[in-house]
């Protein structure tokens, strides 16, 4: 997690939480929504009794699909609330009465029959619940509404967390993650929980971070995708992420085959040359495992460069039968067929080709650097 700006002091204050209250924007949409959400999951996984809430937030038709998204509190009402719990212990229906007396209410509670009772009595205060605040993706304290000017006292005296995906956030809690470093703010929570506990990843964070991901990202066919963003989202395949369900909701269908074969290159994708050149390679196992054909390959392909503005140069290697292959694609003015003569199969166009080879990967990977 070199890349995380993370004070010596922010671990151990987060290990002590028990309660706390997570605070997300509703202006950023998928971002911030699959942060909080795989920041509860994990927290609920940890043994501790986390709460959702964004001020005024309405979750769009199309993310319904991420389950625990129906437990987000949106009102202040819905926090600053007393429970007056009473167990009577006994199987008995006591009628009862409201009586006010000036500033006071008085419940009572009469047993039929006459029988004695004697209950348990609980008060709870929903907002003096919470031990804890972790602001996510939050700029400026007027996204929280009136939330954070009539609890201001009540908050300076909380544990407080800012987490988000950029050095100049405005606002800061105690115990600040602020880091220029990651395009989203999923990203930034993946490599927080992977710190913390790498095996506590599971499908369900997988899907909240990878949903927040794609849609901050456009479902990869924005044109500054960092390399760091299409590796952590293969990791996330990996691990078990359902993309087609994401991809589905967000963007239209896709087949379940090429959003694994999707994954597969994308976690093994290397990155050359200022990022001009992306390389990847997939053996004949994942085309088995994923169910596609050496034709599923080309419109990752075109997925990578739209993503990476910066991206010149595409290869992927693959197996085919007995056969060792290399697909690659060209943005710039290159004859490849011209470069590549030597392989006696080649086949394709100037910006686009395919052949068979014996010789080391390497080689060709230090010609197209050659190229650029």
């Amino acid at each position: 997690m070199s890349q995380l700006i993370l004070h010596n002091d922010f671990l151990p204050a987060w290990q002590k939480i028990t309660k706390p209250l997570i605070i997300f924007s509703a202006k950023k949409a998928g971002d911030s929504l699959g942060a909080s959400l795989a920041i509860y999951h994990f927290l609920k996984k940890s043994g501790k009794e986390p709460t959702l809430f964004s001020p005024n937030f309405v979750l769009p038709k199309n993310y319904d699909f991420l389950t625990e998204s129906s437990l987000i509190k949106t009102t202040w009402q819905e926090l600053n609330k007393i429970t007056f719990s009473i167990d009577f212990q006994q199987a008995i229906q006591p009628t009862w009465e409201l009586e006010k007396e000036e500033k006071i209410w008085h419940f009572h509670f009469i047993s039929p029959n006459h029988q004695p009772i004697d209950p348990k009595i609980e008060l709870k205060n929903h907002w003096n619940n919470f031990d804890s605040l972790i602001f996510l993706g939050i700029d400026e304290l007027s996204e929280l509404g009136d939330f954070f000017s009539t609890n201001q006292l009540r908050i300076t005296e909380m544990t407080t967390f800012a987490i988000d995906c950029k050095k100049e956030n405005s606002f800061s809690g105690k115990h600040n993650l602020h880091s220029s470093e990651h395009d989203s703010l999923t990203e930034v929570v993946y490599d927080l929980i992977a710190h913390i506990n790498k095996e506590m990843l599971d499908e369900k964070i997988a899907t909240y971070l990878l949903t927040g991901l794609l849609e901050k990202n456009k479902g990869f066919k924005s044109h500054d995708l960092s390399s760091k963003s299409l590796h952590t989202a293969g990791t996330l395949v990996q691990i078990g992420a359902d993309r087609q369900t994401i991809m589905e909701n967000l963007f239209g269908k896709q087949t379940i085959g090429a959003i694994k074969l999707w994954g597969k290159i994308l976690l093994n994708l290397e990155i050359f040359n200022e990022e001009k050149i992306a390389i990847s390679k997939i053996v004949a196992q994942d085309f088995a495992d994923t169910n596609t054909e050496e034709k599923d390959i080309l419109p990752i392909i075109d997925e990578l460069i739209l993503s990476v503005k910066t991206v010149e140069l595409t290869a992927i290697f693959f197996q085919k039968g007995n056969l060792t292959k290399c697909l690659i694609k060209s943005e710039k003015e290159i004859d490849l067929k011209k470069h590549f003569a030597e392989f006696s199969d080649l086949s394709g166009t100037t910006k686009q080709i395919i052949f068979s080879f014996t010789v080391s990967p390497d080689l060709i990977i230090e010609k197209l650097k050659s190229l650029i």
